[in-house]
């Protein structure tokens, strides 16, 4: 990896952006066959992680207490609780995924391919999907009523929303 790769890929795990210098990303090396590039993946992911950590506890790591990391709630072991609501998060997205590509699919002469690939751009609330432009301009008011839904549902502001919402309906 030269510098300007390992640079490049440094700032990206660390923000946790996801960009890459290439277009397969660290699958590049691989078929490149650079000798560790399995490592690579792994230096990665330990970037990732600790650009996704509290500068706070980076601080006092470094500065001699590096049990600190553990005794921050941040870093502690997810509980089953937490795993089943992530859980239940997930395959609620997955099942709007489903629905909304198998709509899309129902009212529009896309293939399955396309219609899923729209439902999740649109649950991703990102704009890349595997048809024109000029088509989703011309699909039909029930696929873009479902698009519409699907980026609201996707939108992570709108599970601080329905908590807020069902705080103040529990206390009535």
């Amino acid at each position: 990896m030269s510098l300007f790769d390992a640079l490049n890929h440094c700032f990206t795990c660390i923000s946790t952006g996801g960009f890459s210098t290439h277009d397969l990303s660290f699958d590049f090396w691989s078929q490149h066959h650079f000798r560790h590039a399995w490592l690579l993946e792994y230096f990665a992911i330990m970037f990732m992680i600790a650009g996704g950590t509290n500068f706070l506890i980076h601080y006092k790591v470094f500065t001699g207490d590096p049990l600190a990391a553990f005794r921050n709630f941040e870093i502690k072991v997810i509980s089953e609780a937490e795993i089943q609501r992530v859980a239940a998060l997930f395959w609620s997205w997955m099942g709007i995924i489903v629905a909304g590509g198998f709509i899309t699919a129902a009212f529009s002469d896309l293939d399955p391919w396309q219609s899923f690939s729209g439902m999740i751009s649109a649950m991703g609330n990102m704009g890349p999907f595997y048809f024109s432009v000029h088509k989703m301009a011309s699909l039909s008011w029930v696929v873009k009523f479902t698009y519409i839904m699907g980026m609201l549902a996707g939108r992570l502001e709108i599970l601080p929303l329905a908590m807020l919402f069902s705080a103040i309906f529990r206390r009535r």
